[in-house]
């Protein structure tokens, strides 16, 4: 799966500072619009507070007096008013008994269902902003007080002009207070989101790169701020530096494994659970082949192969129930076509598996040889030893025999010993004859050889301690000696092998020469048949 990093119209810390910003904003329009009218409700309520005071000092000079003076009434407002005050009286009912504008106030409508009067009359006191006069039009602020001593309600009232507008305006000084401070915190907050749009950038910058396989910078980590954001950030480059060490030391290994495996001597095919290929070499494809006598156009189609299929029942076992760890590996030996493969399938806990195939026929036929061959050389060592212990016995057991008898005797015991040291030697190559460095696969050249029918031998110059000649099937395969200079094996000293060939016929001889003489000098095929001494 592919991840694709879409581009953006507006990186993240713009997205974050005009979020926060729109917030800000929207808070100060608010607190800006609660300000100005708690200010305005504040000089509403001062105004309101200096007119009630006016109603209390007018029911003051009221009170002392028995009978309502109009004259008097109107003197004391006169004296004792704002500009543009309106004043007037009015019961309970709301009938109205003065006003300082109307002299005749009967012509007025009843005020019980003003605003102020009702709140008066309910509350005590009360008020009216911008109300429409009915009596003599135009808009005043009311300002009403009931008096329960005298039964009536005091109401002055200031035109609604533009002087009492300007007057009732909330200060805005407290705005220009905001909106400077708005502008620093706005200032402050970008430069932050800037800083923080910067490591964040970086960070997707880097991202980019993993994603793409892209080299990442050695100097990226010093280029974050010493915050906690910064010390997140170096702490994921470090762990993608990690991971992608451990991702390159895991190729590498992989390709050791794989170049192991191709040039393995054994044939090894890995598979999934679904029995997919997962890693396959090319010598486990050529004993597949040799093993179904066709080339198979998969791998896949070895688990049809006949010889095969105790291999394949056991891995749909293994899948259609769970077993236990003993029925996890499975081996069987294949003989076909003249030769022996051996077959071995090992389940892995996640239902992969795995399938070897060895072929060992030459360890068979090693096997078989060097079992052949000590029991030929145990049943041959036991006619000289017994010729000779016979011989010897004879002399020692007769010391009246005739000189000439004693000589014979000792003739044949010196041949049966001559025998018997070549029987010894043939046990030493024996010991030292190691696994030859042939392939698995045999290319066919000896058999070649073999029906070419006049091969005689085959002599490798070759850097070993087991450079002895030996006869198989009619043709001897000798190594060499290495000739000059620090040999693999100090033990030996250097040499050559000298062939030297008879003319006209079948036979050849050879050696190994040294400085200090000749050793392991035979003769084909003489040195190779078998001596028979009764015909001595």
């Amino acid at each position: 799966m592919t991840i694709k990093l879409s581009s953006h119209v507006l990186s993240f810390n713009k997205k974050l500072f005009l979020s926060v910003i729109s917030l800000f904003i929207a808070f100060a329009i608010c607190f800006m619009a609660f300000q100005y009218r708690r200010e305005k409700e504040y000089k509403i309520e001062l105004l309101n507070t200096q007119l009630q005071n006016y109603n209390d000092r007018l029911n003051d000079f009221l009170r002392g007096r028995d009978t309502l003076n109009i004259q008097q009434l109107n003197d004391y407002v006169c004296e004792h008013t704002f500009e543009d005050l309106r004043v007037t009286l009015i019961n309970k009912n709301g009938t109205v008994i003065y006003d300082n504008r109307e002299k005749d106030p009967s012509h007025f409508e009843n005020h019980h269902n003003r605003q102020e009067i009702k709140k008066a009359i309910i509350y005590g006191s009360g008020y009216s902003i911008n109300r429409q006069s009915e009596s003599l039009g135009g808009e005043f602020f009311y300002s009403a007080k009931y008096y329960p001593n005298l039964d009536y309600i005091i109401r002055s009232a200031l035109p609604y002009n533009v002087s009492l507008m300007r007057h009732l305006k909330a200060d805005s000084h407290y705005v220009w207070f905001t909106l400077i401070i708005s502008l620093i915190l706005i200032i402050v907050f970008y430069r932050f989101t800037h800083k923080l749009g910067m490591s964040i950038t970086k960070l997707q910058q880097f991202a980019m790169k993993a994603d793409r396989n892209e080299p990442i910078d050695t100097d990226m980590q010093d280029t974050f701020p010493k915050n906690e954001l910064g010390e997140i950030s170096q702490h994921i480059i470090q762990i993608y530096k990690r991971l992608h060490q451990a991702k390159e030391d895991l190729y590498i290994e992989r390709e050791k494994l794989i170049t192991h495996l191709q040039i393995s001597h054994e044939g090894l095919g890995v598979f999934n659970h679904r029995k997919e290929e997962i890693l396959v070499n090319n010598l486990f494809t050529q004993y597949a082949n040799l093993i179904s006598d066709k080339n198979l156009s998969s791998t896949e189609e070895i688990f049809s192969i006949p010889e095969l299929q105790p291999i394949t029942r056991f891995i749909t076992k293994n899948k259609e129930r769970s077993i236990g760890k003993e029925e996890k590996r499975m081996s069987l030996n294949i003989d076909k076509n003249g030769r022996i493969f051996a077959v071995e399938c090992i389940i892995f806990q996640d239902d992969s598996f795995e399938i070897s195939i060895n072929d060992i026929t030459q360890e068979k036929e090693q096997a078989l040889l060097k079992k052949q061959l000590t029991q030929n050389i145990a049943h041959e060592l036991k006619t000289p030893v017994s010729s000779i212990q016979g011989y010897l016995e004879t002399i020692v057991n007769n010391p009246t025999l005739p000189r000439e008898k004693i000589n014979a005797f000792l003739e044949r015991s010196y041949a049966q010993s001559n025998r018997l040291a070549h029987l010894l030697r043939d046990i030493s190559v024996l010991t030292r004859m190691e696994e030859a460095c042939a392939p698995k696969l045999n290319t066919g050249m000896f058999a070649a050889m073999k029906e070419s029918g006049d091969v005689m031998g085959i002599f490798v110059g070759h850097d070993h301690d087991n450079d002895y000649a030996v006869m198989w099937k009619g043709i001897l395969l000798a190594y060499g000696r290495f000739t000059g200079g620090n040999t693999e094996y100090n033990h030996l000293p250097n040499g050559a092998r000298i062939i030297v060939l008879d003319e006209g016929a079948r036979t050849f001889t050879s050696w190994i020469r040294q400085k200090d003489g000749v050793v392991d000098k035979i003769s084909y095929p003489a040195s190779f048949v078998k001596d028979d001494w009764t015909k001595r």
